[in-house]
């Protein structure tokens, strides 16, 4: 029997941090490619990015620090401009002094933009963060360094820990700041993964494929497992179910093949298989049903007649019976018409004969899908078959 089915184990990071180095890098405006990209592939699977308070106000003195470098350079183009040209262009009219509050606008206004949370500072109580950083405990150091990092790393402790109680984190960084602080996350059971910037899209995309190749697999073991619960309702289904059963169905394309004479019954031997998360041929299902190939083994005592030699075209002919299982069931055997097979007969036996059929089915996953319990079995159709 599988384990209880439980989507902690399967499922998308609940957040995504961003380390002040991943902003820089995302770019003054954050349409570095690493950036967006992420963001696409982050949005297409519904995981928040976030970025803590302090990290985000080490971005704005940043991008302030960038825009004074770029309005000094500006200013002297043009002092070069205007000695060259004999002009008198004039300087921009920009308070420097108002450089790091604009910043933090722009900063503040790009990531809502992005749709990057801003989480908030959290500092934990003094005296325990005073004893960390006597004790070097990363990511404090020697030399009282350490003391922005370590509120960045409680920030996200503390906004992991309001998720849910067994968070699953993503920190983006360049450094290996948070690499030594996994402790930390540890004792508070979060997961938590370090990746670089560069990293964080494709991981978001082969994340979401393997855990979905995983969810299914996990999934059709519990399918399985209900639907053969449902034994009878599968029988009760595919009796009522039009078949059509010829040598082929039976002995597939070897020749000599025996020759079909008559059905004299198709009954199910059992339900070995579960494929969903692939589209139904035949039918068209509503929202809140799962779709899943079901496959079974039929046994089907049938009258046939084995040849040797005679006409040429024997082993081509296809002889077949067209019924339900219910039918047979009622009225005994249906036979070929004895036109439709070649002479020359050498042994009529009755054999039992196993094939095994796809059936296209559907259920409901119950409220509570931790357990992953489903109600409401519908059989819809009779796919492909092959012998056996």
């Amino acid at each position: 029997m599988a384990a209880p089915y439980d989507l902690r184990n399967f499922r998308m990071p609940d957040a995504i941090y961003l380390d002040t180095n991943a902003l820089r890098q995302a770019g003054i405006f954050l349409d570095s490619t690493w950036i967006t990209e992420s963001r696409a592939e982050a949005s297409k699977y519904s995981v928040p990015l976030a970025a803590p308070r302090v990290c985000v106000d080490e971005f704005a003195k940043f991008v302030a620090k960038t825009m004074d470098e770029s309005f000094q350079q500006a200013v002297r183009h043009i002092s070069s401009l205007n000695r060259l040209l004999s002009s008198e262009i004039p300087s921009p009219s920009v308070s420097r002094k108002s450089f790091k509050q604009d910043a933090t606008k722009l900063v503040c206004a790009q990531l809502e933009s992005a749709g990057i949370q801003t989480i908030p500072n959290h500092f934990p109580d003094t005296d325990v963060l005073l004893q960390q950083a006597l004790d070097e405990i990363p990511p404090f150091e020697a030399g009282d360094k350490g003391f922005r990092d370590t509120i960045a790393v409680e920030s996200i402790r503390s906004h992991a820990r309001s998720l849910r109680s067994d968070p699953i984190v993503w920190i983006v960084t360049s450094d290996k700041v948070f690499s030594r602080c996994l402790p930390r996350f540890q004792s508070d059971s979060i997961r938590s993964i370090i990746l670089k910037p560069d990293e964080l899209a494709t991981n978001i995309n082969t994340c979401a494929l393997v855990l979905g190749a995983a969810v299914r697999i996990y999934r059709d073991e519990h399918l399985l497992e209900f639907t053969q619960t449902q034994e009878e309702a599968v029988r009760y289904a595919i009796s009522h179910m039009d078949m059509n059963i010829s040598s082929t169905t039976l002995f597939g394309f070897d020749h000599p093949r025996p020759t079909l004479l008559g059905v004299h019954s198709v009954a199910l031997k059992s339900i070995d298989n579960i494929h969903s998360g692939i589209p139904l041929r035949k039918i068209q299902l509503s929202e809140e049903r799962i779709g899943f190939y079901m496959d079974i083994t039929l046994s089907i005592t049938a009258e046939v007649k084995r040849t040797r030699g005679g006409f040429l075209f024997s082993g081509l002919l296809d002889p077949g019976v067209t019924a339900t299982p219910a039918e047979l069931t009622q009225s005994g055997p249906k036979r070929v018409s004895q036109m439709s097979y070649a002479p020359y007969e050498e042994e009529v036996l009755v054999e039992t004969i196993e094939i095994k059929k796809s059936l296209e089915a559907s259920v409901i996953a119950a409220p509570d899908s931790a357990e992953n319990k489903f109600v409401d079995l519908q059989i819809h159709a009779i796919g492909f078959s092959r012998a056996t």
